[in-house]
């Protein structure tokens, strides 16, 4: 099998330019046909052998996960997003207003604060 012959019948048989094809993944026929390729029974079964000893991923979510707030509109999420930089302070920035107990190597003072040319 070719492997534009492979990648078409991973996406269930759709051709490359469809897009849903190529963004949704494989269809359940065709996981079926990976899964008994590779001699697995499930893809629970092929993740396990794939990942090293150790990282598997946790059997249940923090209980934090399970507080998150509803998902919001655009139009809301920007409100939220105003509301929150509304927060932020203006301050006095001291950026160029020199260091002290420093010394500016020479090279740097030259090229570029005294400017040479």
């Amino acid at each position: 099998m070719g492997s534009q012959q492979a990648i078409v019948l991973a996406r269930g048989g759709s051709s490359l330019t469809d897009f849903t094809a190529r963004h949704i993944g494989p269809s359940e026929a065709a996981q079926r046909h990976m899964l008994d390729s590779l001699g697995y029974s499930s893809l629970d079964e092929l993740t396990s052998a794939a990942l090293p000893e150790g990282t598997e991923p946790p059997v249940h979510l923090p209980s934090s996960l399970h507080r998150l707030p509803a998902p919001l509109s655009e139009p809301q999420a920007l409100a939220e997003l105003r509301r929150m930089a509304g927060r932020n302070h203006l301050l006095t920035p001291m950026i160029g207003l020199g260091y002290y107990n420093t010394v500016t190597p020479a090279v740097i003072r030259r090229n570029m604060l005294e400017n040479p040319a």
